[in-house]
């Protein structure tokens, strides 16, 4: 099997938040893979992907595990998100009564149509 060099982006959890860097699940990985950590990202932040991306791929990891859905990643994408919709004039959307919902934006026209 081919040496891993792996790089890890995510939250807090990749550097063993709350239960101790010896059991995070990165040097979990590693040793499974019999292979190496080469980088960690431990807050990704979506402002941030094509930097954090280009640092990371300067170490030519063979594998790149992402861990989404963290605490600090969703922060950062809810945040850029409610940005767009400020600048586009989109509302965000709204629950209907009966569990369904429904998408309330604005109209936007292509530049230079009339």
């Amino acid at each position: 099997m081919k040496y891993a060099k792996i790089a890890v982006m995510g939250g807090c959890h990749i550097v063993g938040y709350p239960i101790g860097a010896a059991h995070a699940f990165p040097v979990l990985l590693a040793e499974l893979l019999d292979g190496e950590i080469v980088a960690q990202v431990p807050h990704l932040q979506f402002v941030r992907v094509p930097e954090q991306l280009a640092a990371v791929g300067a170490l030519r990891p063979s594998h790149v595990v992402f861990q989404f859905c963290n605490y600090e990643f969703s922060a950062s994408l809810r945040h850029s998100m409610d940005q767009f919709k400020r600048a586009f004039g989109a509302q965000p959307t709204q629950k209907e009564s009966g569990g369904s919902s429904r998408s309330i934006s604005s109209s936007f026209s292509a530049a230079g149509s009339a």
